[in-house]
């Protein structure tokens, strides 16, 4: 599918959160994206997205929305991402399939780990919604992440 090889996925700030782009230059998907400050109780300053992978994303899905839910450990690791909802309560198998392609691409991504005030490695817990639009006649994916609360 042409479509298919055009497919450029960005993913854009909503609300307070942190954005990243990716697309299918390899310059962008090399390059680190630094996170706006955001206040979050013991933390001094968020993680900043270092690697990530996606899936391909069909025109098909456009209109699917999910959240997924997840920790960026010490290390800058996910650990734990999973829906926000049950995969079973999400209507549509389109987007069960989509959040699992999502869930597995997103435990493959690397941050530099948020801080603590005296420069220490911190976890933080974060909601990632994510819907999948048409711009331009070309497949998108919007997300941004929510930091709830830092370990």
């Amino acid at each position: 599918n042409n479509m298919n090889t055009k497919i450029i996925t960005l993913i854009s700030v909503i609300a307070a959160s942190f954005s990243f782009a990716y697309a299918d230059d390899p310059a962008q998907k090399e390059s680190t994206v630094e996170l706006p400050t955001i206040t979050v109780e013991g933390i001094a300053s968020m993680p900043t997205l270092t690697k990530r992978t996606l899936p391909k994303i069909s025109s098909d899905l456009v209109g699917s929305q999910i959240t997924l839910k997840f920790t960026i450990n010490e290390k800058g690791r996910p650990s734990g991402v999973d829906s926000a909802k049950p995969l079973h309560s999400i209507q549509y198998p389109r987007d069960r399939d989509f959040a699992v392609e999502m869930i597995n691409s997103v435990k493959h991504w690397k941050f530099e780990p948020a801080r603590g005030s005296e420069g220490q490695s911190k976890a933080v817990k974060v909601l990632m919604p994510i819907e999948v639009v048409d711009r331009d006649n070309t497949t998108v994916v919007l997300a941004s992440f929510k930091p709830l609360a830092a370990n």
